[in-house]
């Protein structure tokens, strides 16, 4: 399979060659990024370090990826041969998977030996890894263990499409038998959404917790844990089958929620103790919510920018949005930015004023669609606590069927917390938990997926409801003056589910 380095237009390529064009971006300090492209098709980003001798002799990659190899006379004709030794590369898993969508299979293979990819032979790893240009430009917004687990699988065209997850919590410490499970199945491929699942449950129930608990399960890689938050009893559990998988995102935008500090120091430290990888999204509104939205704009944006899966996953937020102009006109104009124009940071003030113009729940949303995109990778755990808190019903559903689809499309795995019932009409009745008082788990008797919102609160919040509400009202009103009850009703003062409940009580 025949590569070129180069830096002409695209419009002068030949077929059935790989070329791999200059990018000019700085990334830190750092020029190592190329764009490929096979018979006038963008492939992907790709990142191409030299590795050098500095003069305090100390081994690191040179800081413009170009100039060295126009010295070593690589630019600019066909090769088929192996880089240099000194020579990496590495690509997202978009590009892997553009590759083995547009190039013959053992071109693609054969391609990636020859470029030194470092996720196709991790071996490459150990030689460079305590380099600067290995962590700042070559795995910079890679997670290690997405390096060696869901790079190398997307470099050598390994697929995983289905997850059967177990979060089993044991009394006996040698017993193989669980004695409380969580069970979760995923498949891409089935025809309701299975990727994202959901815990309900009154409040003080243990939702919450239960997700901590499986938040750490994930980081622990099967390793068995001996302290619950869930449980307050001695229990110890491990979650199954998660060996696949590639990180975990816990996101967290409660105010109110008290997390334990044992909790914290395991994520934390998971980078440096744990097999597992997690990023931690705690967020709290104060006073210096601009401030806040700044950072959470400003960090990720430029390598969000550089990976067209990532742009795509904006294209979805506008596209979910267009009913709301405020929120349209964000991720439009995030979708349109473009980092190497004279106008780019004045867009950006643009995008940045126009947030700050949001109200409180609009902000959350964008705050919350923003930390997802930026974080979740390819066979990421993606768990979050109540992600409808401060958001209007529809902005619920659309945020929902957002996260379930990004979810699908990274063959990733999501469990939130909710009690929202417009959440779990995005849910099906097999991706939803719900917790009782005994610490037993029931599935709803109904399909939750594009049910009736009436429905969905009668069948699974139906008992609460009926003791509060205008059901406690209605009820002491037929006790003290049936008489007064019955006018109310002559008078069709009620609503539809307050009349026939008024009809029911006075027939008793």
């Amino acid at each position: 399979m025949k590569y070129i380095f180069t830096e002409e237009s695209p419009s002068t390529f030949q077929e059935n060659i790989l070329y791999l064009r200059r990018d000019r971006w700085d990334d830190f300090g750092w020029k190592t990024y190329f764009n490929i492209y096979y018979n006038n098709k963008y492939i992907g980003d790709i990142r191409i370090a030299k590795m050098v001798q500095r003069d305090n002799d100390e081994l690191d990659g040179a800081t413009e990826t170009w100039e060295e190899l126009k010295r070593d006379g690589l630019v600019d004709h066909p090769l088929e041969r192996t880089l240099t030794s000194n020579y990496y590369s590495l690509a997202r898993k978009d590009t892997y998977d553009n590759l083995y969508r547009y190039v013959p299979l053992d071109d693609v293979k054969q391609f990636l030996k020859n470029i030194k990819d470092i996720s196709y032979d991790t071996t490459y790893i150990d030689k460079i890894n305590k380099t600067g240009v290995f962590g700042s430009s070559l795995i910079r917004g890679i997670a290690p263990e997405q390096l060696k687990i869901t790079l190398f699988n997307a470099s050598h065209d390994y697929q995983q499409n289905k997850y059967f997850l177990e979060l089993c919590y044991r009394k006996n410490k040698v017993s193989s038998k669980c004695d409380f499970s969580l069970e979760i199945n995923a498949d891409a491929e089935s025809l309701l959404p299975t990727n994202l699942h959901a815990i309900i449950g009154d409040n003080g129930i243990g939702k919450s917790r239960l997700l901590r608990d499986f938040v750490i399960s994930v980081v622990m890689r099967g390793q068995v844990w001996d302290s619950s938050e869930y449980f307050s009893e001695d229990m110890t559990f491990n979650l199954k089958n998660g060996s696949d998988l590639s990180n975990v995102v816990y996101i967290n935008l409660s105010p109110f929620d008290d997390i334990n500090s044992q909790f914290k120091e395991i994520i934390g430290n998971s980078q440096l103790n744990y097999q597992g990888t997690v990023k931690n999204i705690t967020i709290l509104f104060n006073e210096d919510s601009d401030k806040l939205i700044e950072n959470i704009f400003e960090n990720p944006l430029d390598d969000l920018l550089k990976t067209p899966a990532k742009k795509q996953f904006v294209k979805k937020v506008w596209k979910k949005f267009e009913w709301d102009k405020t929120i349209f006109k964000i991720f439009k104009y995030i979708d349109e930015l473009e980092l190497e124009t004279k106008d780019c940071s004045a867009q950006r003030q643009e995008i940045l004023r126009l947030i700050k113009t949001c109200s409180s729940g609009q902000k959350y949303l964008v705050i919350l669609i923003l930390s997802v995109i930026e974080n979740v990778i390819s066979q990421s755990v993606l768990v979050i606590d109540e992600p409808e808190d401060f958001l209007h019903p529809p902005y619920v559903a659309a945020l929902v069927g957002l996260i379930s689809q990004i979810l699908k499309d990274i063959n990733g795995v999501g469990l939130i917390a909710t009690h929202s019932d417009v959440a779990l009409q995005e849910i099906p009745r097999e991706c939803v938990y719900h917790l009782l008082k005994d610490n037993n788990i029931k599935r709803p008797q109904i399909q939750t997926f594009a049910a009736n919102v009436s429905s969905i609160n009668r069948e699974i919040f139906g008992v609460t409801l009926r003791s509060t509400g205008f059901y406690n009202y209605l009820e002491e009103l037929v006790k003290k003056d049936p008489e007064k009850a019955k006018e109310l009703l002559d008078k069709n003062l009620l609503g539809e589910s307050g009349s026939f409940y008024l009809a029911l009580l006075l027939e008793r």
